[in-house]
């Protein structure tokens, strides 16, 4: 069952990572449509990577010789989950870090230039919450946690509602 989850973990993490790279690359951050659209194919990467949960119960269902029951499945769901987290959490430090440096300045600046404020204390106060956020990104373990994080939640989701799911469609 675990080289079953780190396929299809992995397999989860390498569709979230490829999205969001051919988002930002397809999808400049300097406009407000293609900053959208990135952010839209980034999205969408995390909800195809984390579908991998249906492929790894699939996997578990066609090993196991009863049904697989309900709280294993879930097991499974979160164990894939984690792992796509993980591989994109790195994915997003070596990307900021090394591959394009300059992106979370790009990024923030489109948030602020989104936020619809030109001047002004509001203005001021949107810079510094979102200069800070950036700031704090920056730093290595916590981008990773934070995209990692941001993974493992839509993934908890996915991993109690496609067993429930899984389990009705192969019911005999």
């Amino acid at each position: 069952m675990t080289v079953s989850i780190l396929k299809w973990g992995a397999i989860g993490g390498l569709i979230m990572s490829v999205l969001a790279t051919f988002g930002y690359w397809a999808f400049p951050l300097d406009n407000p449509t293609t900053f959208q659209l990135a952010a839209y194919t980034g999205y969408l990467g995390m909800f195809l990577g984390l579908a991998m949960i249906w492929p790894a119960l699939s996997d578990a269902k066609n090993r196991l010789p009863d049904t697989l029951q309900l709280l294993p499945a879930i097991g499974i769901g979160v164990g894939v989950a984690l792992v796509a987290g993980v591989i994109f959490g790195l994915f997003n430090v070596f990307y900021s870090q090394v591959f394009a440096p300059d992106f979370l300045e790009n990024y923030y600046a489109q948030e602020l230039a989104h936020a619809g404020l030109s001047e002004g204390p509001e203005y001021e106060e949107k810079a510094e919450q979102l200069n800070a956020t950036r700031d704090f990104l920056k730093q290595p373990l916590n981008g990773f946690f934070a995209m990692a994080s941001a993974a493992w939640a839509l993934g908890l989701v996915f991993a109690l509602v496609l067993p429930f799911v899984h389990r009705r469609i192969h019911k005999k």
